[in-house]
């Protein structure tokens, strides 16, 4: 049954829509030409850290020229450490 939303779907359904997407071309990750603003990290919280960032500035609550840089001093006014990785 068609759906409007992702939201739509449930867990079962998402997971077994994934690999029609690839088959499809479907690459995860930012679009061609765009760079990760903060790269990767194999680690969870680091990981966490990143997406809470990521989405400050997609509501508009932060507009930092520099992401990485805004992070690294957000992390160590909180914590004392300088960088979050």
């Amino acid at each position: 049954m068609p759906v409007e939303s992702a939201g739509d779907l449930t867990s079962d359904e998402r997971l077994a829509l994934l690999p029609e997407l690839h088959a499809m071309g479907y690459q995860a990750g930012p679009a061609p030409g765009h760079a990760r603003a903060f790269g990767k990290s194999d680690e969870p919280h680091v990981r966490k850290l990143y997406a809470c960032a990521s989405q400050l500035i997609r509501d508009g609550a932060i507009a930092p020229r520099d992401p990485a840089s805004w992070l690294r001093k957000f992390t160590k006014r909180l914590t004392g450490v300088d960088d979050p990785r």
